[in-house]
């Protein structure tokens, strides 16, 4: 990473994270994107699913229309979707194969914790 940044704010229950992630290089990494680390875990309720939204990104691999994200429930990983021009109506993991050498992304989570 070239950058890789964030911080947050917890209020009683809730948690605000913002951050920043700049690849470098791609390398040989393969798999889904995910932002993990998350300061605490989401609450712990089956259907307590977290959504977030990356604000900017740039520097894809392949066109996307959309980079909506989620955190299940009781994890501390929020796992990247994408919605390209080529499956509009449909949304996949965000895999490493569609970022380009230098994907950058700015990002704002909001969710409920567990403690």
């Amino acid at each position: 990473y070239s950058v890789q940044y964030g911080y947050y704010i917890k209020i009683g229950q809730y948690v605000f994270a913002n951050g920043r992630i700049t690849l470098a290089t791609k390398g040989t990494t393969t798999g889904s994107c995910t932002i993990a680390g998350l300061p605490f875990a989401t609450i712990n309720q089956t259907q307590s699913w977290q959504l977030a939204n990356p604000v900017y990104f740039t520097g894809m691999g392949v066109a996307q229309i959309a980079l909506p994200s989620y955190i299940a429930p009781n994890a501390t990983v929020c796992t990247m979707i994408t919605v390209t021009a080529a499956a509009v109506n449909q949304s996949i993991s965000l895999n490493w194969t569609s970022l380009g050498g230098t994907t950058d992304f700015i990002f704002g989570l909001g969710y409920r914790a567990d403690v």
